[in-house]
């Protein structure tokens, strides 16, 4: 009786062992799915037991798996922003004013929210973007053009002299398109050149651009000196360690009351603070750039500053209220000074709100 019993046993086990083999080979893909989904319950489990596990936080003695992460590894990766298209933008704006002049098209341009900060010229002497030897000036009728503040990016309207081939035209200025034209980047804290590049001949004009691949909408201007309150927040809560370079460059580009510019400063003697009679000098920082019209007489000066480690920053800004001087340019006299503080960056301004 008992070598039955014990021969059933050893009958059941062997069943169920041939069983367990079939399970397991029946289907490859499901076994690895399978292998994967037990590795994921192994992680958590370690994960469950051990705080310092990574993607785990403490809390109440028990350890458990980030909500955060957890969905960051689910979520589906955020798309780029789609490229500007600089062709089907043109070919509509001159489908759409089938009669304008260039200098029309231009404040067309000058309309849309990718460039309502760019200037426009007319191009009697300058032809932006392209070589010096090619003569611009002999082929065209017209022409005027847009560009932004620090000149990185160029759109320019040629109407052709009559007889001139436009496609030929738009060919040779493909050919003769430069790329390091930007002579004002470094006034704005920039130098980046453009890299992408558009000549093409439509509706009897010739249109050229060098123009960046990453445009973006300008969303964010000043119209007035105190806009630069908002801005310089903003741009500190996206740029929370800002280099005050690129920070004063971004100011002195995104407004729409003058053409500025930016430069880096050092402490000492700065412009705006102290008079002729009393050598003042501003310290306390560890860099600073100001950005101010590059023609004089000026009714406007800012700067950006990063107050040194162990500075208090309230006493910063009061010292630089009791040095400026309203008065320092002798042909024009000030009336407003705007002193704005974020962590250890401290803006400064001082302007003519009757101006603004």
């Amino acid at each position: 009786m008992k070598k039955i019993i014990c021969l059933m046993i050893a009958l059941v086990f062997c069943v169920s062992l041939l069983a367990g083999c079939g399970n397991e080979t029946k289907d490859p893909v499901n076994t690895e799915s399978s292998k994967t989904e037990g590795t994921k319950n192994q992680i958590n489990t370690t994960a469950s037991e051990d705080p310092s596990f990574s993607g785990t936080e403490k809390a109440g003695g028990t350890a458990s798996v980030s909500e955060s992460e957890t969905q960051t590894a689910t979520e589906k990766p955020t798309e780029p922003a789609e490229p500007f298209d600089m062709e089907a933008f043109l070919t509509e704006l001159s489908s759409s004013h089938p009669n304008a002049s260039a200098e029309e098209l231009c404040d067309e341009i000058l309309k849309n929210e990718y460039f309502i900060l760019y200037r426009k010229y007319g191009t009697d002497f300058s032809y932006p973007g392209i070589k010096g030897e090619y003569d611009v000036k002999s082929k065209k009728k017209e022409a005027f053009c847009v560009t932004d503040a620090s000149n990185e990016s160029v759109i320019m309207v040629i109407v052709p002299k009559s007889g001139i081939d436009c496609e030929k035209m738009a060919s040779e200025l493909k050919e003769n398109a430069n790329y390091d034209w930007d002579w004002l980047g470094e006034m704005y804290g920039e130098d980046v050149l453009p890299d992408k590049l558009f000549a093409k001949a439509i509706d009897g004009k010739v249109f050229f651009s060098l123009y960046h691949s990453d445009m973006e909408p300008i969303r964010e201007y000043a119209e007035k000196a105190r806009d630069y309150v908002e801005m310089f927040h903003n741009y500190l809560n996206n740029h929370p360690n800002a280099d005050v370079n690129k920070f004063a460059g971004y100011l002195a580009s995104h407004q729409s009351f003058n053409l500025l510019f930016s430069k880096s400063v050092s402490e000492g003697r700065l412009t705006g603070f102290g008079d002729f009679t009393e050598i003042t000098e501003i310290t306390g920082f560890s860099s600073g750039a100001v950005f101010k019209p590059q023609v004089d007489p000026s009714d406007f000066i800012g700067y950006v500053f990063k107050v040194k480690e162990g500075t208090d920053v309230n006493s910063f800004k009061t010292m630089l209220k009791e040095k400026a001087n309203l008065g320092w340019n002798v042909c024009i006299t000030l009336n407003t000074i705007i002193v704005e503080s974020d962590g250890d960056y401290v803006l400064f301004m001082m302007c003519d709100e009757k101006k603004d």
